[in-house]
C-alpha cells in the first residue's frame, strides 16, 4: 500500500483531490534533480510511458505535464490516483535527461554539462518542451 494512497483516494471520491503537475514538480526540484524541466515532450511522454503504466504501477495518474497540457499516455486503471510525479518518477526522468543527452552515467558523481540559461516560464513550442523557472527560497529568521 502506497503511503496516502487510502486519504487520496478518499479525497477523490469527495472531489478534493489536489494534483500537482509535471511542471510543478520540475520546479521545485534543487540539486541534481534540478534540470528535469528541460526534458521536451517526447520524451515527458515515454518516460510517463516506462514507468505509470500499469505494469509499472499500481496507481492512476491524474496529473499532466502543466494544467492545460496534458500527457498523450494513458493514464493506467488504478483503484488509487496517483496526484503528483512520485520521487521515481523524477529520478527516472533524470536518467533519461542523461541518455538523451548521451552525458553519461548520472550515478557515477562524474559532473554533468548543464545549461540552465535559457530557462522561461512558459512552454516554447519550436522546442516542445517545457523549461521552468528556478525559484530560490528566500532566507528568512526563524
Amino acid at each position: 500500500m502506497y503511503p496516502a494512497a487510502v486519504t487520496n483516494w478518499n479525497r477523490e471520491r469527495e472531489d478534493a483531490l489536489d494534483v500537482t503537475h509535471f511542471v510543478e514538480t520540475a520546479d521545485r526540484q534543487t540539486g541534481m534533480y534540478a534540470e528535469i524541466g528541460n526534458i521536451d515532450e517526447d520524451a515527458l511522454e515515454n518516460a510517463v510511458a516506462a514507468c505509470c503504466s500499469d505494469s509499472q504501477c499500481l496507481k492512476r495518474r491524474e496529473w499532466d505535464a502543466s494544467e492545460s497540457e496534458e500527457i498523450d499516455v494513458p493514464r493506467g486503471d488504478g483503484e488509487f490516483p496517483c496526484r503528483e510525479p512520485c520521487s521515481l518518477f523524477v529520478a527516472a526522468v533524470r536518467e533519461f535527461l542523461a541518455t538523451e543527452r548521451g552525458i553519461g552515467k548520472t550515478n557515477s558523481g562524474t559532473k554533468t554539462n548543464r545549461d540552465s540559461s535559457n530557462r522561461s516560464a512558459t512552454r516554447t513550442s519550436d522546442r516542445r518542451s517545457w523549461t521552468v523557472p528556478r525559484s530560490r527560497p528566500s532566507a528568512t529568521a526563524t
